[in-house]
């Protein structure tokens, strides 16, 4: 369904806090999206007058662009000498999709160092019943703990329910960073998705000068991700910009051929609009396809994307219809949801909301001279010089 939502708001703030492949940063939506129908609806603004930029949000831009450059630990060490051999299994929606294979062979790397042996379960796109399918292999092989990727807990409740009687950890990995479950045996890893939206909405407020007219992608692929949009986006133009109005697309599986013909509908409707948030990575063909047929060009129209996949970072780089990058690192992702497995085996419960560090604002103002070739995405030299590698085997006993 599509959804045009207009709006005159005001620009709301949010704060600071990295990717590759198509999605990283979304990786859920990657498989599940698009799709179009049309509503309307509007709102008012309540913050800053037409054409200014509140300093709150400049200095969130500037916070945001900024390197992480020192390590610090989602808790305090732990003794890992009793975890010795045993299962691990990582659930994913597609093997085949690059993101997807990267989490399941850096897991593996980490694990390897246990005498832990991983193995990695696709789903059918994330369907209800591969999902289920993968969970109760785990449970079955007697799995001593399993990673979800990119699955929400309501795809498959009753194979959770299993999972939980089994008395397995579980680390939801890549949807949300809290949720339901015993705090012994659950717990949630994921990027900010939606300061990753917001930040891209206040790049595009700074960069119009307080007077953005953004088209956003709105993924209704499940209960989680509308917020991303609804709240990185629309609420951050309604709250903090006078002079910016808001058009919103739902985007879900069924029909991602629509969203060319959704962005160009939208951007002839409203010769004004000049900046478009696209979500993940994979929607970038759909969107700039859309902005041709509208007549625009790369000159007119900038795209913000979440991810940060080596080819999305080049045309940045290169000036080419994308604008901004909200990017996180797929890697880092991957060792800190093996952290947090690591903590749930030795007895340790989930603390509080986990703010991932690794993340990054990406703008013409701080991507040049970074190593865009495939060696600088595997570094994770974009992100700045904390060694996050390092820094859990320390925690763990294990350098």
């Amino acid at each position: 369904m599509i959804t045009h939502s207009m709006k005159r708001g005001n620009l709301m703030l949010n704060g600071r806090n990295r990717s590759h492949g198509l999605l990283a940063a979304c990786t859920v939506l990657a498989l599940t999206l698009v799709g179009c129908g049309s509503t309307a609806e509007s709102s008012g603004s309540s913050g800053d007058a037409k054409g200014a930029v509140p300093a709150g949000v400049a200095e969130a831009v500037k916070a945001a662009r900024q390197p992480i450059d020192t390590f610090a630990g989602p808790g305090p060490a732990i003794d890992t000498s009793k975890i010795t051999g045993g299962k691990v299994y990582v659930v994913v929606p597609a093997l085949e999709v690059q993101d997807f294979s990267v989490v399941a062979d850096e897991i593996k790397s980490v694990f390897a160092r246990f005498g832990i042996d991983v193995e990695a379960c696709g789903t059918t796109g994330g369907s209800p019943d591969g999902v289920a399918n993968c969970l109760h292999q785990a449970i079955n092989a007697k799995a001593i703990g399993i990673v979800t990727v990119g699955i929400t807990q309501n795809t498959a409740p009753s194979a959770i329910a299993d999972v939980a009687k089994a008395g397995i950890p579980l680390v939801n990995g890549m949807t949300t960073s809290s949720g339901p479950g015993a705090p012994k045996l659950v717990s949630y890893v994921a990027p900010g998705f939606v300061k990753l939206h917001s930040w891209l909405t206040e790049q595009f407020i700074v960069d119009s000068k307080g007077s953005a007219h953004v088209l956003a992608m709105r993924t209704t692929s499940n209960d989680i991700t509308p917020a991303w949009a609804d709240n990185g986006v629309v609420k951050v133009l309604k709250d903090d910009c006078g002079g910016c109005s808001s058009m919103v697309i739902d985007v879900n599986t069924v029909n991602q051929d629509k969203i060319s013909t959704g962005v160009s509908t939208s951007l002839v409707s409203d010769s004004r609009m000049k900046y478009i948030v696209a979500g993940t990575n994979n929607y970038i063909p759909d969107v700039v396809a859309g902005a041709q047929a509208a007549g625009r060009s790369a000159t007119d129209i900038r795209i913000g994307t979440v991810g940060g996949a080596l080819a999305v970072m080049q045309q940045l780089g290169q000036s080419q219809w994308v604008g901004a990058v909200a990017a996180f690192s797929l890697p880092a992702l991957s060792w800190y949801m093996s952290d947090s497995l690591l903590r749930l085996m030795v007895g340790q419960p989930r603390a509080g909301e986990l703010d991932f560090p690794f993340q990054r604002l990406f703008t013409s103002a701080n991507v040049t001279g970074l190593d865009l070739t495939q060696k600088g995405w595997s570094s994770g030299s974009w992100y700045g010089k904390a060694d996050y590698a390092n820094g859990f085997l320390k925690l763990w006993g294990k350098n």
